[in-house]
């Protein structure tokens, strides 16, 4: 079994892992314009980049091109978020506050947090899906990423986040 660890920094057991993800110390936010422009990068930006190409680096090319397609649908959906790194795994920022992480395994991507509202609201189309009540979904890797619930579940988390700060 190898030690990895989730979106609350926690090391837990898996079974099924090929990839290991371990917690970092990362000081501060590290972010980057999802839709940046080469060369338009901070220095903080920089750091990011190098953490995601060190991430994609390590996987297979199979489960890299599996782990683009999820990175790009969060993108395509939150084109106003940036990309962040945390807890050892690419996520997405707004307001300089990471609002989902994603991460490859040996058998599956997921994607981090989910809630229990969400979860209800999309019950049938999550059917087919492994989730967790700790807010985790599971796609498995020799499927193609479901961009379009992939969307809706990014869209539901930044209107549960926009409710608890107050916002329209």
């Amino acid at each position: 079994m190898a030690k990895i660890s989730g979106p609350r920094n926690k090391r837990f057991q898996a079974r099924d892992t090929g990839v290991s993800h371990s917690p970092e110390q990362i000081g501060g936010a590290v972010v980057t314009r999802a839709s940046s422009k080469p060369g338009s990068g901070s220095k903080a930006g920089s750091a990011s980049s190098s953490q995601m190409r060190t991430y994609l680096a390590k996987l297979p090319t199979s489960l890299r091109a599996q782990v683009l397609k999820l990175r790009d649908a969060i993108r395509s959906a939150a084109p106003e978020a940036v990309e962040s790194f945390g807890y050892g795994m690419p996520a997405f920022a707004l307001d300089r506050k990471n609002f989902i992480w994603y991460g490859a395994w040996k058998n599956h991507l997921s994607l981090y947090p989910l809630s229990n509202a969400t979860r209800l609201a999309l019950a049938n189309e999550l059917a087919g899906y492994d989730t967790s009540g700790k807010g985790t979904i599971r796609f498995r890797s020799d499927e193609d990423v479901p961009a379009s619930l992939v969307a809706r579940l990014v869209k539901a988390r930044i209107a549960e986040l926009a409710l608890t700060r107050g916002q329209p």
